[in-house]
């Protein structure tokens, strides 16, 4: 007498598992998606002379995946803007990064406090930072 379909099936289910035919393989997760995060925004030195020089300022991280970074900065005087920077930076996930710009303060700037406003994006998701600065 011959066993049951079933228990043949069973019984090779059981030796192909026991070869290693049944083993479950690594799905391949997608890579998450590129953030680029402020850490800190700065402006050094954070008092200048009209027509002096000084360095804005972003650390930020880069996490999921590297990408193109593209770092937007903007300096304010109240709402009206009187520097735009736009800079794109191929760059890899490891430890935060610190980019700097060097400017020119225009001769005619008016004196007083200043914003610099910095806008990260990468993968389409961006991050704000903004830092305080004085102009004498």
């Amino acid at each position: 007498m011959n066993p049951p379909a079933e228990f043949i099936m069973v019984e090779r289910e059981k030796e192909a598992m026991a070869a290693g035919a049944g083993r479950r393989l690594p799905v391949a997760q997608p890579a998450a998606a590129p953030v680029a995060k402020v850490i800190a925004v700065s402006v050094q030195p954070a008092q200048v002379a009209r027509g002096g020089e000084t360095d804005l300022i972003v650390t930020y991280s880069l996490e999921g995946q590297s990408a193109e970074v593209v770092e937007a900065r903007r300096v304010l005087k109240g709402k009206e803007p009187i520097i735009a920077l736009d800079h794109r930076f191929g760059r890899t996930v490891g430890p935060p990064v610190t980019s700097a710009v060097k400017v020119t303060v225009p001769a005619d700037a008016t004196p007083g406090y200043y914003t610099l406003h910095v806008t990260l994006t990468a993968g389409g998701a961006s991050s704000e930072g903004s830092a305080l600065f004085e102009v004498r």
